[in-house]
């Protein structure tokens, strides 16, 4: 005759089992609940995103030049968003969509801090990465007493030209089958970038005057391309501030040079800016360095080119 079993005939073992496995199953299920919601959250590592590839970018010029190359090809995702990128670092769930990518572009040149730990992790997970700035010719620059390298090379639309034939590479690589797509977009870009190369040249062909004051050091490469001379307030960050010894140092340069304006950005040098302009009577003029997309790519340059026009006096 067969004992019915009672929960006080189960050995401890088996109660101890049995708890296990509830509890790992309830973990597990929670996990699975979680990924989901976290998905569906997040567009960037959803797997609607995956029917495209997905880049990511770590600031505004990369994540519009990407875009351009990518058309309806590709998912472009701006790290920083409209965060300043000398500020910006990556949240947790910035990091979960960097390891998420089917690419990771940045322009390097100590531009992003937080890249120099990431990228070699996301390497070693075998993620494709980029660094723009690799293949290009730099400027080195002291500044700090440390010797560096000048990031700002989308400014210059020729360099900008050589920044599209790099992403072009990594994309053809990881996209194949889109190849023939990414390759006639980017040589529509490659006709507005040297549009804008050709009217900067046109321009600054005709000017009055060879030197400007700017607010911070953005714009050495656009002044090398087309042999003009700035003097900048801050340095290759715009929240270095200039000591009482560079302000004198630059009243003295703009009256021995006929400086007549300064090309200023919204950060935090446009009160010296404003201060060295009610002291020598220079004109402040706009500019932007493109790095949030407060402003269009394009019309950056637009905007950037009529400062430049004005503060040089040219035709």
């Amino acid at each position: 005759m067969k004992k019915n079993l009672s929960s006080s005939s189960l050995s401890s073992s088996s109660l101890s089992s049995l708890s296990s496995f509830l509890f790992s199953f309830s973990i597990l299920s929670l996990l699975v609940f979680s990924g989901c919601q976290f998905s569906e959250n997040n567009p960037e590592i959803s797997k609607s995103s995956h029917e495209k590839i997905v880049v990511v970018t770590s600031f505004y010029p990369l994540e519009f030049l990407t875009k351009e190359i990518g058309g309806d090809k590709a998912t472009v995702i701006n790290l920083a968003g409209n965060t300043e990128v000398h500020d910006f670092k990556p949240s947790p769930k910035d990091i979960v969509t960097l390891n998420t990518a089917d690419l990771v572009i940045v322009q390097g040149a100590g531009l992003e801090p937080w890249a120099e730990d990431i990228i070699p992790q996301l390497q070693a997970k075998h993620i494709p990465t980029l660094e723009t700035s690799h293949a290009l010719t730099l400027h080195k620059m002291e500044e700090n007493e440390e010797e560096g390298l000048d990031p700002h090379t989308w400014l210059n639309p020729v360099l900008a030209q050589q920044m599209v034939n790099e992403i072009l590479i990594e994309m053809k690589q990881i996209d194949p089958e889109n190849s023939d797509t990414y390759t006639r977009n980017a040589q529509e870009l490659h006709k507005k970038l040297q549009a804008f190369n050709t009217r900067y040249q046109q321009t600054f062909a005709h000017c009055k005057k060879n030197a400007a004051l700017t607010s911070h050091d953005a714009f050495g490469y656009v002044a090398r391309q087309y042999g003009l001379t700035l003097y900048p307030i801050a340095g290759i960050s715009p929240h270095d501030e200039p000591s009482a010894k560079i302000l004198v140092e630059l009243k003295q340069k703009a009256k021995q040079t006929g400086v007549s304006a300064i090309l200023t950005e919204k950060n935090n040098v446009t009160n010296f800016a404003e201060m060295l302009s009610k002291e020598t009577g220079l004109k402040i003029l706009p500019v932007t360095a493109l790095e949030t997309d407060e402003q269009s790519f394009l019309q950056g340059y637009e905007e950037n080119l009529k400062s430049f026009k004005t503060a040089f006096e040219c035709q």
